[in-house]
C-alpha cells in the first residue's frame, strides 16, 4: 500500500513539474556556444544593444579532482553513471601549455544580428617563477557590469590545481581586441566575485591575503574607483570586516547604501552596509545588519541579493552542496530567502523550521513567511545562485543537486538517507514515504531516467509580492544538465524591461545537451503564417497556401515582418508532402505545446477565421527548423507560435 501512494505521489509531482516547465521562455544559445567545455554562463549583462556572456571551463572536471581533496565528501565521481561524467580536457597535466590554453575563460555577445560572436580569450601566461608552469589569465569571467560607457568582466584563475588570481578588464565597444587589463593593484588578489557600481564609483569585492598555494586563508575586502583606467583601485573596508568573513559574495545598493553578503565558514555569513562615510582610517565605516548565518553557523554563503520593493532579499548558498568546517566535510544545508528593511530588520521567507547549528542573530521562531521551508521543499537546492526584478516581480536561480543524487542513487540508495536526515521533514515538498520507497524499492533505470527528466536540473522561481512564490522552471528548461540557473538579468530599453535573460550552468562536456546556455522570456509570443491568400478579407490576417511541388514561400509574423521560409516538397511514394520551416536568425519556435499547426485543404478554404487548434496535423518545434509530413493537397494553412530574440528591438 505504502509503495503504491508513494508512486501516485511521484506521478503527481512528474504531471505538476512538467507543466511547471517554463513556457515564456526559449533558447537562443545552446551547448556551449558550439564548445561544451564553456561550462556557466558565469557572468550575463547586455551593453550597447547586445547581450554578453562570461563563461568559465570545464568546471565539473575541476570539481570532480577538488571532490578528492575533501574530507567527507558524501560524493565520490566513481558513483555517477557515464552521463553525469564529463570529457577531460585535451590536456590534464596541470601546468602544461595545453592544460593551460584548454582552461581560457571566453565572453561571448547575442549580436545585432542575431548571432553568437566570441569577443574574447584570455590568453595563457607563465608563472614568472622560473617553474616553467603555464595557467590562464582566467579560467572564466564571473562577474560583467557596465559603468561610465565601459564594459567589465572580473576573471579568475584556475579553481583546480588553485591559481585564482584576479583579472579585471574592460572595454568600450565590446569587440575583439579592444579588452585593457585595469587589474593594477588587484592582480594578487584573490577569489573576485561581486561588482557594483553605486555613487559615481565602482566597486569590486575580492579577497587579499590568500595562501597562494591554496587560495584559501583569505579576508573579505571591498574596493573602490572613480576611473579604474588610470587610478589604483583604494580599499574602503577592512578585511574580513574585522572577522572570519573570508569572501564577499555580493554587491547591492539598496536605501542608499551599499551592502555586501559574506562567505564566512566559521559562524555562518554576515551582511554589511555604508553609506560611504569615511572614517578616521580612511576607509568606509560598514555596519553589520546581519550576522551568525541569520542564527545558523551552516547557512555559510550570502551568495546573492536584490533590492525589491521596501526590502533587500538575501539568497544562501553552501560551497557545492557541502557545508565545511575546519576543512571537513559535515552536512548539507539547502537555501534560504531572508528579507532586510530599511531600519535593519530581517525575516525568514523561504527557510527551514530548524538552524542545523544554531547560534544567536537569527530569529527565536523559525517560521518562514512564504510558507516554503529551506531549498522551496527540496533538499538538493543548494544555492540561490542569482536575484533580480523583471516586471516588478522578482525572480530567483538555484543549484540543484537532484541530478547527481539521483544518478547515483541505482548504485547506493541511501545517498537520499544522508540529505533526508540533515532535513527537517515539515520542510519537505513531498512526504517521506516518496523517499522510503526509492531507497528500499531500487527503482528501475526506467524510473530513474524519468526522475532525472522531471527532477534534475535548476529552479527559477518567481514572486510578485515576495511572499507568494511559484516555479517558472523545476528541471532545468527541460534539460536536466543544465543543473543551475546561474544567471538572471534584466534587459531594458528606454528604460522599460524588454526581455529576462537567463544563463545556465551546465558543465557536463562531451555530453549530449552538454554546455552552458542562454534562454530569454519575457516577451508575448507571435502567430506565424505561411504567406499566401488571406482566409478573410477584413480583420484576421490569417493566410492559407497553394500548394506548388518544390516551392518555397515566406512565413511572416505579425502580418508583415519576415520571420523565415516554409518549403513544400514533392509528395512521396505515399503521396505525403514535407512541409519544412526554417526560421531566420533571432527567430525561435514559442516553447509551448504544438507550436506548429497545419491544415490541408482539398478544395478552397472557407471563407472564415481560422481555429489552429482545430488543425488536423500537428507538431513540437524546438530548434530553428522542423519537417512535417502531412497528406498532399492542394491548399496548406500553416500556423506557427513564434518568438523574437532581436534584442534592437
Amino acid at each position: 500500500m505504502k509503495k503504491r501512494i508513494a508512486t501516485g505521489i511521484l506521478g503527481g509531482l512528474f504531471l505538476f513539474l512538467w507543466v511547471a516547465t517554463a513556457s515564456a521562455f526559449v533558447r537562443i544559445g545552446e551547448g556551449g556556444f558550439g564548445d561544451s567545455a564553456n561550462s556557466y554562463s558565469w557572468s550575463v549583462l547586455p551593453f550597447n544593444g547586445d547581450l554578453y556572456v562570461g563563461t568559465n571551463r570545464h568546471h565539473l572536471h575541476s570539481m570532480m579532482e577538488a571532490l578528492s581533496y575533501m574530507t567527507g565528501s558524501p560524493i565520490d565521481p566513481s558513483m555517477l553513471p557515464a552521463d553525469l561524467l564529463p570529457d577531460p580536457p585535451p590536456s590534464t597535466t596541470w601546468f602544461s601549455r595545453g592544460w593551460a590554453e584548454a582552461f581560457q575563460g571566453e565572453i561571448w555577445r547575442y549580436n545585432k544580428q542575431n548571432q553568437w560572436e566570441r569577443v574574447h580569450r584570455s590568453g595563457v601566461y607563465q608563472i614568472p617563477d622560473q617553474s616553467g608552469r603555464w595557467v590562464p589569465f582566467a579560467y572564466g569571467y564571473r562577474a560583467l557590469a557596465e559603468f561610465k560607457g565601459y564594459l567589465y568582466a572580473c576573471g579568475i584563475g584556475t579553481w583546480m590545481p588553485p591559481v585564482p588570481y584576479n583579472t579585471i578588464l574592460r572595454s568600450p565597444s565590446g569587440n575583439p581586441d579592444t579588452w585593457e587589463d585595469v587589474s593594477r593593484n588587484l592582480r594578487q588578489t584573490t577569489n573576485i566575485r561581486a561588482i557594483a557600481e553605486w555613487n559615481g564609483k565602482l566597486y569590486v569585492a575580492v579577497s587579499v591575503g590568500a595562501d597562494p598555494r591554496t587560495g584559501q586563508g583569505g579576508e573579505a575586502v571591498v574596493f573602490a574607483s572613480e576611473d579604474p583606467g588610470s587610478q589604483d583601485w583604494i580599499q574602503v573596508s577592512e578585511p574580513g570586516f574585522g572577522g572570519n568573513n573570508s569572501e564577499i559574495y555580493y554587491l547591492a545598493v539598496f536605501n542608499n547604501h551599499l551592502y555586501a553578503s559574506t562567505v564566512n565558514l566559521v559562524t555562518g555569513f554576515e551582511v554589511w552596509k555604508t553609506n560611504g562615510t569615511t572614517g578616521s582610517d580612511g576607509k568606509y565605516v560598514w555596519t553589520r545588519v546581519l550576522k551568525n548565518g541569520f542564527g545558523d553557523t551552516w547557512n555559510q554563503y550570502g551568495m546573492t541579493m536584490a533590492a525589491f520593493g521596501d526590502y533587500l532579499y538575501v539568497g544562501t548558498a553552501v560551497g557545492i552542496g557541502m557545508v565545511m568546517k575546519n576543512s571537513e566535510v559535515v552536512g548539507t544545508r539547502p537555501i534560504e530567502i531572508i528579507r532586510i528593511d530599511k531600519d535593519d530588520h530581517a525575516e525568514l521567507i523561504v527557510g527551514s523550521r530548524i538552524a542545523y547549528d544554531p547560534i544567536d542573530g537569527g530569529p527565536s521562531l523559525r517560521v518562514p513567511l512564504s510558507g516554503w521551508g529551506a531549498g522551496f521543499g527540496n533538499p538538493f537546492n543548494v544555492y540561490a545562485w542569482n536575484m533580480n526584478v523583471y516586471k516588478n516581480c522578482l525572480y530567483v536561480g538555484t543549484l540543484d543537486l537532484s541530478v547527481f543524487a539521483i544518478g547515483i542513487l541505482e548504485k547506493n540508495p541511501n545517498i537520499l538517507r544522508f540529505f533526508m536526515s540533515l532535513y527537517d521533514p515539515k520542510d519537505l515538498s513531498f512526504p517521506t514515504e516518496v523517499a522510503d520507497a526509492i531507497v528500499n524499492s531500487r527503482l528501475s533505470p526506467e524510473v530513474l531516467a524519468l526522475m532525472k527528466k522531471f527532477f534534475g536540473g535548476g529552479d527559477l522561481w518567481k514572486s510578485c509580492d515576495g511572499l507568494n512564490w511559484m516555479p517558472v522552471t523545476l528541471n532545468g528548461f527541460g534539460n536536466y544538465h543544465n543543473y543551475g540557473i546561474r544567471e538572471v538579468i534584466p534587459v531594458r530599453k528606454d528604460g522599460k524591461d524588454k526581455a529576462l535573460a537567463i544563463g545556465t550552468a551546465n558543465p557536463f562536456t562531451g555530453r549530449p545537451g552538454g554546455g552552458c546556455e542562454v534562454w530569454l522570456g519575457g516577451s508575448d509570443g507571435e502567430s506565424g503564417w505561411a504567406a499566401g491568400t488571406r482566409y478573410v478579407s477584413k480583420g484576421n490576417w490569417a493566410t492559407y497556401t497553394p500548394y506548388a511541388a518544390g516551392s518555397t514561400v515566406k512565413l511572416f509574423a505579425g502580418q508583415t515582418i519576415e520571420a523565415g521560409s516554409v518549403t513544400f516538397s514533392v509528395p512521396d511514394s505515399d503521396n505525403k508532402v514535407t512541409i519544412t520551416i526554417t526560421l531566420k536568425p533571432g527567430w525561435f519556435f514559442d516553447n509551448v505545446p504544438e507550436n506548429v499547426k497545419i491544415q490541408d485543404y482539398a478544395t478552397t478554404p472557407p471563407s472564415r477565421n481560422p481555429s489552429p487548434g482545430q488543425f488536423a496535423w500537428k507538431g513540437y518545434a524546438s530548434l530553428c527548423s522542423f519537417s512535417m509530413r502531412v497528406p498532399a493537397n492542394k491548399f496548406y494553412g500553416v500556423h506557427v507560435d513564434l518568438w523574437r530574440a532581436d534584442l534592437s528591438h
